[in-house]
């Protein structure tokens, strides 16, 4: 994210540029608002159930994200939709409510529209599944996240990323975020688990 408020308020006393105060505040472990420490869930679950589980991983899939506010931070996680996704949000935020979940409808400065979102706290039970997922702050396809996929996790990603092609009868699944590398392995996976047969399309979005 660009700078906060508190951030370009600071930087201005401080004669410093805001993006330099930002990388301090987070080195250090501060929050934006008022500079103070992300909140705590009260009594956080020991695990994810099944359910909450597969939402998760189709989500990693797809649009959902994992984030530390601050390197030695616990993970939270957090969706972003169009208005016109807002009951899906809905329906994604009620699973995990009991990690805090808090939707949200906000005005897109940028693109003048609306969008929504929800994130968790920051727990630890989310710690794991942001070690196998990401590397440099960047998704990655690693065997030991794609063992844990079942079904639901494919329609939790179909729901954020897929279309479905009426013409050529076959669905879709925009990948541009993964690696070259990543997209092999989900065609072998999807075709060696499920018997899904998939065609990849190198394009110049795609990160080699």
């Amino acid at each position: 994210k660009n700078p906060s408020v508190h951030d370009k308020i600071l930087a201005k006393r401080l004669n410093r540029t805001p993006s330099a105060v930002k990388r301090r505040r987070l080195k250090l472990g501060l929050h934006k608002e008022g500079f103070k420490p992300p909140k705590k869930l009260k009594n956080p679950p020991e695990r994810l159930n099944d359910e909450q589980e597969q939402i998760l991983l189709g989500s990693i899939l797809g649009d959902g994200s994992l984030r530390k506010v601050y390197k030695n931070s616990n993970t939270h996680l957090k969706f972003g939709r169009s208005i016109e996704q807002y009951k899906y949000l809905l329906w994604t935020a009620n699973k995990f409510k009991n990690l805090g979940t808090r939707p949200k409808i906000y005005f897109d400065s940028i693109r003048k529209k609306e969008k929504c979102y929800f994130r968790t706290f920051s727990i630890p039970i989310l710690d794991p599944y942001y070690e196998i997922s990401y590397k440099n702050k960047k998704k990655r396809i690693i065997e030991k996240l794609l063992k844990k996929v079942k079904p639901k996790a494919l329609l939790v990603w179909y729901l954020d990323d897929g279309s479905y092609q009426y013409r050529s009868n076959c669905v879709t699944l925009s990948t541009h975020g993964f690696r070259l590398s990543d997209n092999k392995r989900l065609q072998k996976f999807l075709y060696e688990k499920f018997g899904i047969k998939v065609t990849y399309v190198d394009t110049s979005f795609i990160n080699k």
